[in-house]
C-alpha cells in the first residue's frame, strides 16, 4: 500500500472534497484521484462517497482512514528517530507539560537546551494528569513529560527521574513589605494577608492555613485555593496577597525584585518535586538524552551558584 496515496486519501476525507486536498497538498485533482482509484483497487471495496457536496468516506473508507492516521504516526515517528539517530542536535522533542508543574522551570530548560542547540526543534503539548501523559508517552504522541506525580503511581512502562526537589515558598508583593523590615510577625501574616495555595497544595498549608480556618485579628479571608500557579503569581503580585507555590516559579519575581520570599524559622521544607518521564524502552532518544543531560548540567550550576535572592524572616 503506497503511504503517498494513503496520504491523499486521509486529506480528502478531512477536507472533505478531493478540491480542497489538492488546494492544502499542491496536488492537483487528477493526480488525487487516480491515487484513490489504485487504492479501492487494491482493496476491492469503494472508499469514497462522490456527490455535489464533496467527497465523504464509506464504511470501508472510514475504517481505513483510522488506519491511515496510525500508519501516518508511526511513519512519522520512525523517521523521527532516524533523523536523531543521525543527528541528534538537529532532532525533534515533543513535550508534555501541565498547568501546576514548573512552568517557569521548564521554560528555562528549553531556552538552555535551544541556547545549546539551536536546531533542535521542540513542540509543546499540554496536559493535565498523569495518567494524560503516560498515554501520550505510550502512544508515541510526547517524547518526555514534566509532572509532579509520585512516583508509586508511575507504571512499569514509564521510566521517571527527579530533576527537581522544587521547595514550596511563601512569597509577597514587594510592594506590601517595608523594604527594611527582617522581621513579621505572625500575627501580622495572619491578621493582614490573604493566603493563596494551590488546590492541591491546601492540606498542606504553613501554619495550618486551610480554607476552613477561621479569620484571625478581623483580617482578610485566609485561604484562596486555584488551580493555576500562574494565576497564584498574578494575584500576589497584584493584591495584598502571600503566594504559596513553587520556588521554581517564583525566580523571575525574585530575580527582578518584584517578589519577596517570607522564611519561617524552623519550619520543615515542604518539596513538590518535579519528575521527567519518558517511555520505559530500551534506548531513550538521543535528543531526549541530551535534553536530560542538559537539566542536569543546569541543576548542578544552579546549586553552586546557589540563592541570593532577600527573604524576610517571620517570627512564630
Amino acid at each position: 500500500m503506497n503511504l503517498k496515496h494513503l496520504e491523499y486519501f486521509t486529506k480528502v476525507v478531512q477536507r472533505g472534497s478531493i478540491k480542497s486536498a489538492g488546494e492544502v497538498l499542491g496536488v492537483t485533482q487528477p493526480a488525487i484521484s487516480a491515487a484513490i482509484r489504485k487504492l479501492e483497487t487494491e482493496l476491492g471495496v469503494p472508499l469514497l462517497i462522490r456527490d455535489v457536496n464533496g467527497s465523504a468516506p464509506t464504511k470501508y473508507g472510514q475504517s481505513l482512514y483510522a488506519s491511515a492516521l496510525t500508519m501516518a504516526s508511526v511513519t512519522d515517528s520512525a523517521r523521527r528517530k532516524i533523523s536523531t539517530l543521525q543527528d541528534p542536535t538537529s532532532g525533534h522533542i515533543r513535550i508534555g507539560t501541565g498547568p501546576s508543574v514548573a512552568v517557569g522551570y521548564v521554560s528555562r530548560m528549553i531556552a538552555n537546551l535551544i541556547t545549546s542547540y539551536p536546531g533542535i526543534r521542540i513542540d509543546h503539548i499540554a496536559g493535565n494528569t498523569y495518567d494524560e501523559f503516560e498515554q501520550k508517552l505510550l502512544a508515541e504522541d510526547i517524547d518526555i513529560a514534566f509532572c509532579t506525580v509520585q512516583p508509586e503511581q508511575v507504571s512499569k512502562a514509564v521510566r521517571w527521574e527527579m530533576v527537581s526537589e522544587n521547595p514550596i515558598g511563601m512569597f509577597v508583593s514587594r510592594e506590601h513589605v517595608p523594604h527594611k523590615k527582617t522581621t513579621i510577625s505572625n500575627s501580622d501574616i495572619l491578621s493582614n494577608f490573604r493566603w493563596i495555595v494551590l488546590r492541591d497544595d491546601e492540606r498542606r498549608s504553613p501554619m495550618g492555613i486551610s480554607e476552613s480556618s477561621p479569620q484571625q485579628g478581623g483580617g482578610p479571608a485566609l485561604s484562596v485555593t486555584v488551580d493555576d500557579v500562574s494565576v497564584i503569581q498574578q494575584l500576589t503580585l497584584a493584591t495584598k496577597s502571600v503566594g504559596f507555590f513553587p520556588l521554581q516559579d517564583a525566580i523571575q519575581g525574585l530575580q527582578s525584585g518584584a517578589l519577596v520570599q517570607l522564611y519561617v524559622k524552623n519550619a520543615p521544607t515542604i518539596m513538590r518535586p518535579i519528575y521527567a518521564l519518558t517511555k520505559a524502552e530500551a534506548n531513550t532518544p538521543p535528543t531526549v538524552e541530551l535534553f536530560l543531560k542538559t537539566i542536569q548540567a543546569t541543576v548542578k550550576t544552579s546549586k553552586m551558584k546557589g540563592s541570593k535572592h532577600k527573604r524576610v524572616a517571620i517570627v512564630k
